[in-house]
This record gives C-alpha cells, sequence and structure tokens, in this order.
C-alpha cells in the first residue's frame, strides 16, 4: 500500500509541473511522462496515447531531423552526459525544443 501512495504522490506532482517531463532509464528508454508530455505530444502529431513511452528517447534525439533537429542534437548530447554521469543537469539549450 506504502508503494502505491509513494507512486500516486509521484504522479500527482510530475503531473502539476508546466514544463514537458520524462523519465528514461540508464538506457535512455522512456519510462513515465507527465500530463504536459501528453498534451504537447498530442497537439504535435505525437503518439498521444503511449507517448511513446518504451522509445528510446537517445534514438529519437539521435535521428532527428527537420527545423528543429540542431535543438534534438543538442538534447541528445545533454542527456547522454547526464546519463553517462557527466553532467548535473541538460543545458538550457538543449531543452528548447521540447517546451511547450
Amino acid at each position: 500500500m506504502e508503494a502505491l501512495i509513494k507512486k500516486d504522490l509521484a504522479v500527482s506532482v510530475m503531473d502539476a509541473l508546466t514544463s514537458n517531463i520524462c523519465v528514461v532509464d540508464p538506457a535512455g528508454k522512456i519510462l513515465a511522462v507527465n500530463r504536459a508530455w501528453l498534451e504537447f505530444s498530442s497537439s504535435n502529431a505525437g503518439s498521444g496515447e503511449s507517448a511513446y513511452l518504451g522509445t528510446n528517447y537517445l534514438n529519437v534525439c539521435r535521428h532527428s531531423s527537420g527545423p528543429a533537429s540542431k535543438e534534438a542534437s543538442e538534447f541528445h548530447r545533454g542527456l547522454q552526459d547526464v546519463l553517462d554521469g557527466q553532467a548535473d543537469r541538460i543545458p538550457p539549450a538543449g531543452t528548447a525544443l521540447f517546451e511547450g
């Protein structure tokens, strides 16, 4: 029961944030997303239902093309640095693409 309460609290906190948030595992696989992420995904021809759960976010950024591919590449580098323990956070320039 306590684990369920903690999970519900974590989901509520994530959903209260207005930034697009996803939680990834050490390999970059998307494990969870918040409400803002779902809304952004749905309004940008994304996969609203699954919100890319289970997708490797590093691969998405690595293979991005089009007008935002530069920002996706910067985000990829920043995320990879965080996952590798080389940085504590992703630089703001790398997150601009994903702000709603």
